[in-house]
């Protein structure tokens, strides 16, 4: 009996994205200003925009979108999906809900190639049935008795489960394993509490005065001024101006003030085509409310105006706040660090005594400027902590795994077939042959194995030996053994070094950020916490490992730090000067400076943006600190530098690491606190006396970036010798605090590029050569069984 398979094995597809970083090789540093005031666009989220672009919706758009269309998981699954695919991420990010359904995706010809969209769902064996009958492009033989169509898959479920709650989405193999992440990651969170932190109003929402008698004449030397001065605290919404007729060549402008600045909510507007029954804008929190009535033309000589009514407009009578994700009264600020970065911060006192912190420029915001929402269900609707979804394994076992699910394809082709005879059993066990075999992965896509009888080259055909005779442990050690050894040689899944033993492998430098726990890092309340450190990753030349001899390692701390002084025409002007210092100690941040320039430029502004201004006459002078008399000192630079480590390259001493690591900086919170001549005060004018041991009040200095060259040789080397290195760049940058993105964080290795999984560190001479291979698996290889394969020559 003739067989057609189809084999249907399930692919997990891993995502991974990639930030690029441009390169920035300019001569001079660009900072971003953290003291730009933020563009503030402001909306009213209650009244909808009717607008036919969905990327001017607000909340009410949206609410009234879902309304009338309904909304269920394949528009939020397509979304999440289509934001991770990347060359059509711009469908999700255009914000229409109307592009994302599934059908509006099916029909997108530029989806045609995207194997995202579709799922593991309940139908799955329908599909197959229709694209191995249109998708095989093959001739087939003559259809007899003789020829059976079956299809072969083992039975694994898809499950996820919310670490939060333990809630376990998806189930059997039929079910759509995306969809039941998808919903996992929806529903998986913990919702907190919103709360008023203005409960003091008892007026109402609308503020209206009629029945005024505002008038007077302006004329082209007089305006004309109307106040309302109790709007202070409201957030107003619009307003309404009735007059009792309009005016020809009058402009009315209406001006308030909001957090001390002057804004206007209209100007100069005409009053001959100004229809008293419409409302104009402001949505802000305003204060000062001003009318101002002047004339358009020169030529007019008087006009009595009269405002006969106001009406104001509020959107809410409270403020709310998520205290869970939005109060910072608990967090620590202090000269490290800063609880509300480029904000303001906006403390809430409730009438039960309790209070809260509020920083206007915090992750999650409100619609009002301070950071509050005006709206409780607003507040509550993002009021919520998320916790991660992972894989439920709870299910699985060596049996689930054994199982194999083989049945008859449905269609009118197959009559010969039957379930009930264990038709395509009977076919495998007695090994009838394959004349077309499809296989298909978990979004239903096909590929032609075998075609009439001969299996296609360049296609990979899995390896299922559902065959009774063989355990499951030798059907699992067969199939991956051979699978291994074929993906090894058919991709070139491997690596080898460069170069021969014995000859040279170059040096190369990296680094990676540590975390540690100190017992205090020298502030109030912050013992026991976790530190930061900079470790120096070195791979080191390959004939200077194994040889018995000592070498001396260096490092060189480059500082810049910014301070505010006096030009000679007493205007305050932010100046910045450079120390240099040698690491002294390999277990502890001592520092010792060797080189200082004061007045080495001062801090200038482009676009918003610092730009560092070099002044071309100064120099930086050979000197130390002394810390006793608080003054520099000059000292000979011909004399030997201090190294702060020596030691033999042992390829048996990297601690367990293909390359060494070795402590930089062990702490960098407190790195200021051990930089020699840091100034931590100064007095006003005229005497601008510098104190260094005082506490920091402001008028000292700040360390804008500090930069890591690193050296090793097997000599000891002078001051004036290290300061020739670092010129000829054989004394390497390894860090730049503000650029870290531009320096490299791994060892490459010796091995060539065939595969970057695998590494390959060689050192040593011919006569005493180490080799080591670091292997990084791929995340859906982590916890299976691996082969490993080795060849030496």
């Amino acid at each position: 009996m003739k067989l057609n398979s189809i084999l249907m094995p399930l692919t997990i597809l891993a995502l991974t994205a990639t930030i690029a970083y441009s390169d920035n090789n300019s001569t001079q540093s660009k900072l971003t200003n953290p003291y730009a005031s933020p563009t503030l666009v402001e909306k009213n989220m209650d009244t909808e925009t009717n607008s036919s672009d969905a990327a001017n919706w607000n909340i009410a758009d949206f609410k009234n979108h879902f309304t009338n269309n309904g909304m269920d998981d394949s528009v939020i699954g397509n979304t999440n999906t289509l934001m991770m695919q990347g060359t059509a991420g711009s469908l999700s990010a255009s914000q229409n809900p109307n592009v994302m359904t599934t059908d509006s995706l099916q029909s997108n010809k530029d989806l045609n190639n995207s194997d995202w969209l579709s799922g593991w769902n309940n139908s799955i064996q329908d599909v197959i049935v229709t694209n191995s009958i249109q998708n095989s492009n093959v001739s087939l033989l003559q259809i007899d008795d003789t020829r059976i169509n079956c299809f072969l898959t083992r039975d694994i479920s898809f499950q996820w489960q919310c670490t939060k709650s333990g809630v376990i989405y998806g189930g059997e193999m039929t079910s759509n394993g995306r969809v039941a992440r998808l919903k996992c990651e929806h529903e998986c969170y913990e919702q907190e509490t919103c709360v008023s932190v203005q409960d003091s109003f008892n007026s109402t929402n609308t503020y209206k005065q009629a029945d005024v008698s505002w008038k007077g004449t302006v004329n082209k030397d007089n305006n004309l001024t109307f106040s309302i001065t109790n709007t202070q605290t409201r957030i107003l919404t619009s307003l309404n101006v009735e007059l009792p007729k309009q005016y020809k060549n009058v402009g009315l402008s209406i001006q308030y003030t909001q957090n001390g600045k002057t804004l206007y909510a209209i100007k100069d507007l005409n009053l001959e085509t100004y229809d008293s029954n419409g409302s104009i804008p402001v949505n802000a929190q305003v204060s000062n409310l001003k009318f101002i009535l002047k004339a358009l033309k020169k030529d007019i000589n008087a006009t009595e105006v009269m405002i006969s009514g106001v009406s104001l407009n509020y959107v809410s009578d409270r403020k709310f706040i998520c205290p869970a994700l939005q109060d910072v009264k608990d967090l620590v600020q202090d000269s490290l660090g800063n609880k509300c970065l480029n904000g303001s911060i906006t403390t809430f006192t409730m009438s039960n005594g309790k209070t809260y912190e509020l920083c206007s420029t915090g992750s999650l915001k409100g619609n009002n400027q301070d950071g509050t929402f005006s709206n409780e269900s607003s507040c509550n609707a993002v009021c919520k902590t998320s916790y991660s979804c992972t894989p439920n394994y709870t299910t699985m076992s060596t049996d689930t795994l054994e199982q194999f699910r083989e049945a008859c394809m449905v269609n009118d082709e197959n009559s010969m077939c039957s379930d009930t005879s264990d038709d395509c059993k009977v076919a495998r066990l007695t090994k009838s042959p394959i004349l077309n075999e499809v296989v298909f992965n978990a979004t239903s896509k096909t590929t032609n194995t075998i075609v009439d009888g001969v299996q296609m080259q360049g296609v990979t055909r899995p390896r299922v030996e559902p065959n009774d005779i063989l355990n499951y442990e030798r059907k699992k050690q067969e199939e991956w053994k051979d699978g291994a050894f074929k993906n090894m040689a058919q991709y070139s899944k491997y690596n080898k070094t460069t170069s021969a033993v014995g000859s040279e492998s170059p040096s190369e430098n990296a680094y990676r950020i540590s975390i540690g726990l100190g017992t205090n890092v020298g502030l109030p309340g912050t013992s026991n916490v976790a530190t930061r450190g900079l470790l120096w990753l070195l791979k080191p030349n390959s004939l200077d490992v194994n040889t018995e001899t000592s070498k001396y390692f260096y490092a060189i701390i480059k500082a810049r730090l910014a301070y505010m002084d006096y030009d000679i025409y007493g205007q305050k002007q932010k100046k910045f000067k450079d120390i240099w210092y040698l690491k002294t100690s390999k277990d502890n941040d001592d520092l010792l400076a060797i080189k200082y320039g004061k007045d080495v430029g001062y801090i200038g502004s482009a676009d918003g943006n610092f730009t560092f201004i070099t002044n071309q006459y100064a120099t930086l002078q050979d000197v130390t600190f002394n810390q006793s008399a608080k003054t520099w000192v000059s000292f000979n630079p011909s004399q030997t530098a201090q190294y702060f480590m020596s030691s033999k390259l042992d390829a048996n001493d990297t601690g367990g690491y293909p390359y060494w690591e070795i402590p930089i900086i062990n702490n960098s919170g407190l790195i200021v606190k051990q930089l020699d001549g840091f100034v931590t005060s100064r007095d006003p004018l005229p005497s601008r006396s510098e104190h260094y041991d005082t506490n920091m009040d402001g008028t000292g200095d700040g360390m804008l970036y500090y930069e890591i060259l690193v050296y090793y040789s097997s000599s000891q080397k002078t001051f004036s010798q290290l300061y020739s290195l670092i010129d000829s760049g054989a004394m390497k940058s390894i860090y730049k605090s503000t650029e870290a993105h531009l320096y490299p964080t791994s060892i490459n290795g010796d091995g060539s590029s065939s595969n970057k999984d695998i590494k390959i560190f060689r050192y040593g001479p011919a006569t005493n050569t180490s080799v080591y291979t670091q292997i990084y698996p791929k995340e859906e290889d982590v916890g299976k069984k691996g082969f490993i394969f080795i060849f030496m020559q």
